[in-house]
């Protein structure tokens, strides 16, 4: 306790035993270090513990970050504990290797980049090749508009919507300048994918048709229902159904799709009987909701192979697309993101020479935040740290690793960029590729007490307040007394207890207190202070009819949503005391949503202020009076006109004002037609308005 003290008064900083084990860690590891974590403190404190015990120089240690922002944090972080700790190696921190992933792909691409007919000087910009890629479309598809998939595609297709989502798509998404696709290798990849599909999927559901007619059989209950009556005409005559048919090789060459379509348009008839009701049906129920599962996917087997003549008639003109992009990118200099990467992969995993000059250069490698990147960089990593002896192509195997040089933070629950590539299964992966260093940093240092309890039970299910069941929320098990929460993400009770976990899924473990925070809870009194806070989960969904009627699926979320708040600070939660406004946020995916959001709180009489305003004119009440003062000004204004009548000035529908609007009148005109398309409680606001 004393050297604690100690340390305190000095400002050096401590750390708790699992954040120890993570900067002292000897060999390959993946820490899950979750928000407020202190993850940045543990990465620069180990870069420290390399110098100081093992003695690496600052320019030896490659510490890899996602975004510019955190690599000046981390570059700062780094430089304030080596100052301390090793001054000599402070003075040489210039020479330190802190970077982007991209920005070191980039490095390594551009060292390279002659062996693929790439000028050295190339540049990354994604908006400008983006942008020439659909310059190129769609002449390029003009120019073919003879091929006979084109002209079957324009048939229910524009050429600019073929342009974009059959080329322009898919060269930047899945093509690169140093990896262009094989499509006759794909082909065949799909050929094969396919048949697999249909053989199993086709065998399920035999096996589940059977399943179905020995329960409808056996059932001995009302006969005289009108759903057995249905479930009869289509049941009672087994004899009648197809045979599971078989699917060649031969058949998808030649689009031939008539055996397979029978029977999958057997099982799609099947699948829409109506779901029965009452004692003794469960397992005719099971039955036909497995049907209502693979019939999707047998449908869509017989559209591939129905359609695949014209697949075989497209593939060329992608294939003479992608040169004619490729040959672009080089004459240009400019590749995308993904062309860099890919790049920089190819070079280390195909030319040992230039891989050995690179992974000689470090002796120990970090990477933050690697729950945001993908396969390509885990095996550009991997090749890296492989051990030095190597010197074969391709990408080695974990045993062939060096077996204390990667070092790779993370937070499944925080990836964000799947926009770019991010793929979180790879990071979940990697903890049991090195299930040996697989270690967890779960003390939240950050938030309070009663915000880490709410993570607890909204994400992992745990009991509500904590005190309530401790011990059995740690265990698995619910206390006696509470209610089962329910989780947003998969738990590791559910990885414990040997549930499937889809590998793209995020896995949340207990987020704990730290001791300060755990011994101000155990103070008298304290607990009841601290989890006052009630949650109250309310789900929205997106099937259910909005009240009103005619709205759109975003606005009948901001009605509901806005009716929800009205309840919480009118009358409160479960028979708990009202909110206040100020003490409710609303987390919007998209600003686009905002000013709507805003127009419906205002509705309902919520009182709000908004965080980020990008300017005087995006808020929601100055628009309206600006559009009020160009109606004044130009009384034509039919814009302006139909944004007052949205507005609560008038607070038409988007229904009713579209009505109006078809009228071709001027403002204010001719009250008998408009009537005529509004309701009285409408037309009567209608009026009040124009006075």
């Amino acid at each position: 306790m004393k050297d604690e003290m100690n340390k305190a008064q000095s400002g050096e900083r401590t750390f708790d035993e699992n954040q120890k084990k993570a900067i002292t860690v000897s060999r390959n590891a993946v820490v899950s270090a979750g928000a407020g974590s202190g993850k940045t403190a543990v990465l620069a404190e180990r870069f420290s513990y390399l110098v100081t015990e093992k003695h690496y120089n600052a320019d030896q240690i490659l510490t890899l970050t996602f975004t510019k922002k955190a690599t000046v944090e981390m570059s700062d972080r780094i430089y304030k504990v080596l100052k301390k700790k090793a001054p000599e190696q402070a003075a040489q921190f210039f020479k330190a290797n802190i970077k982007t992933l991209d920005s070191y792909c980039n490095s390594v691409a551009k060292t390279g980049a002659h062996l693929y007919g790439i000028s050295p000087d190339f540049t990354q910009d994604d908006e400008t090749i983006s942008e020439q890629v659909y310059n190129m479309a769609l002449p390029f598809i003009l120019e073919h508009r003879d091929n006979f998939a084109v002209k079957t595609l324009v048939k229910t297709d524009s050429f600019d919507k073929i342009a974009k989502e059959l080329f322009v798509q898919p060269v930047l998404e899945n093509f690169t300048i140093s990896s262009p696709v094989d499509f006759d290798a794909c082909i065949q990849k799909q050929h094969e994918e396919i048949l697999c599909a249909w053989k199993e999927n086709a065998a399920h559901a035999d096996k589940t048709v059977n399943a179905l007619l020995n329960s409808f059989n056996q059932f001995d209950g009302n006969k005289g229902t009108q759903t057995y009556k249905t479930l009869y005409d289509v049941l009672g005559n087994p004899e009648s159904f197809p045979e599971v048919p078989l699917l060649s090789a031969e058949d998808i060459q030649k689009s031939d799709s008539a055996k397979i379509e029978r029977y999958a348009l057997f099982i799609n008839r099947l699948e829409k009987l109506p779901l029965p009701r009452g004692k003794g049906v469960e397992e005719i129920k099971d039955c036909l909701n497995e049907l209502r599962v693979v019939s999707p996917v047998l449908i869509s087997l017989v559209n591939y192979v129905s359609g695949f003549y014209i697949t075989k008639e497209l593939i060329p003109l992608l294939q003479e697309f992608q040169e004619k992009v490729n040959g672009l990118k080089r004459a240009t200099g400019v590749l995308t993101f993904r062309d860099v990467s890919s790049l920089a992969l190819c070079i280390l995993r195909d030319h040992p020479d230039l891989r050995k000059i690179e992974k000689e250069k470090y002796k120990a490698i970090m990477i933050d935040e690697f729950q945001d990147n993908n396969a390509i960089q885990r095996d550009m990593l991997f090749l890296l740290a492989e051990r030095p002896e190597r010197m074969e192509t391709g990408v080695p195997s974990v045993e062939e690793l060096c077996p204390d040089k990667l070092f790779f933070v993370g937070d499944e629950k925080q990836s964000i960029y799947k926009f770019r590539g991010a793929d979180v299964s790879v990071f979940r992966a990697l903890s049991d590729d090195f299930s040996g260093g697989n270690l967890s940093m779960a003390t939240n240092y950050r938030s309070h007490q009663s915000l880490i309890a709410a993570f607890n039970t909204i994400f992992g299910g745990c009991a509500f307040p904590p005190e309530h069941g401790k011990n059995a929320a740690r265990s698995g098990e619910q206390a006696e007394g509470t209610e089962k929460q329910p989780a947003v993400f998969y738990t590791t009770k559910d990885v414990s207890e040997g549930r499937p976990v889809p590998e793209y899924e995020a896995v949340y473990s207990e987020v704990t207190l730290s001791k300060s925070a755990q011994e101000e809870t155990e103070m008298p009194g304290m607990a009841e202070k601290l989890y006052t806070p009630h949650i109250h989960l309310a789900l929205y969904d997106k099937n259910q009819e909005a009240s009103d009627g005619f709205l759109t699926e975003e606005e009948a979320e901001a009605k509901w949503t806005a009716e929800k708040i009205h309840q919480l600070i009118t009358e409160g939660a479960d028979g708990g005391k009202p909110v206040k406004p100020g003490d409710i946020a609303i987390l919007l995916k998209s600003y686009s949503l905002q000013p709507m959001y805003e127009r419906t709180l205002l509705n309902h009489g919520i009182p709000y202020n908004t965080e980020t305003v990008t300017g005087f004119f995006s808020d929601g009440p100055v628009n309206d009076i600006f559009a009020f003062l160009r109606l004044c000004v130009y009384e034509e204004d039919s814009l302006s006109y139909a944004q007052i009548l949205r507005s609560p000035m008038v607070n038409l529908s988007s229904e009713e004002t579209n009505a109006i609007i078809t009228l071709s009148l001027p403002p204010f005109s001719d009250d008998i037609a408009i009537q005529s398309v509004l309701d009285e409680e409408a037309f009567s606001r209608y009026l009040r308005a124009g006075n």
